[in-house]
């Protein structure tokens, strides 16, 4: 009877150690489960950029424009458009002179014929208009000229004209060489938007920077080295050499995490 009554009590113990094992366990796994899942979202953090890069568009036309027909130097569109080229009235773009073809990619060199000769001296503006959808020109209308970081994408020129007194051709090239160009730019983390840029040799530019965070922009072979600290900021200089560059933020880091872009300095 004893020996029955202790087997008994033994089986019991031995129940009761499993069932303790078995349930010390599960409380474990979740546990380790609960562990996994907290830490899963610190291991898969990624550093976004605040914004998109926006793809570059830009219009580039050289000075001493002259006849019936202007040259476009290069054109960088996101989406079908037309390079229109309009005569100054009062300061601003006014009467359209000529229009290229329909463009659905970047191009260079193109030739835009015009209704009249240009006058020697004048300043006309090369802009870039959309295309509504329906591959027909249409301005007064829905072709509405092209707008980066709200401002118009055009570039602005001035025609040498035929017969130039020899006072005028002066006047010109002072007006080409002192001649700047504008461009908008956003800095953020981490990108430079637009991401690629074409300029000439010898012709001054002046970049207007929207900036979030602390950056440089730095184009090594320019001597090109300024720091980005506010919301805004400013840089100006003058190519002095033709070739293809890269500009990008020097801050340790930043460049490999895309801070970077591209380039191209034309020829005069």
């Amino acid at each position: 009877m004893n020996n029955k009554f202790g087997l008994f009590v033994g089986g019991l113990i031995v129940i009761v150690i499993v069932l303790i094992i078995a349930f010390s366990g599960g409380d474990m796994n979740e546990q380790e489960d609960n562990m996994q899942v907290q830490s899963t979202p610190a291991q898969q953090q990624i550093t976004v950029s605040e914004e998109e890069p926006l793809m570059s568009e830009s219009v580039l036309v050289s000075d001493g424009q002259s006849g019936d027909k202007v040259v476009v130097r290069s054109v960088e569109i996101a989406g079908p458009s037309y390079v229109v080229i309009h005569e100054d009235d009062g300061g601003k773009p006014g009467k359209v002179l000529g229009k290229s073809t329909l463009l659905s990619a970047n191009a260079n060199n193109i030739t835009i014929m015009l209704d009249r000769e240009i006058k020697a001296g004048e300043t006309l503006y090369a802009m870039l208009h959309r295309d509504d959808g329906d591959g027909v020109y249409e301005f007064p209308g829905d072709d509405a000229p092209v707008k980066s970081g709200g401002k118009v994408v055009l570039d602005k020129f001035s025609g040498k004209g035929d017969g130039m007194a020899a006072d005028d051709m002066k006047d010109d090239k002072d007006k080409e060489m002192a001649r700047e160009r504008t461009i908008n730019m956003v800095s953020g983390n981490f990108f430079f938007s637009p991401n690629n840029m074409k300029l000439v040799k010898g012709e001054k530019v002046k970049i207007n920077f929207q900036n979030t965070g602390i950056h440089t922009f730095t184009i090594d072979e320019l001597g090109v080295n300024v720091r980005l600290t506010g919301r805004s900021g400013q840089v100006e200089f003058t190519p002095n050499k033709a070739g293809k560059f890269r500009y990008y933020c020097a801050i340790p880091g930043h460049a490999e995490a895309g801070m970077i872009g591209g380039l191209e300095v034309l020829e005069q």
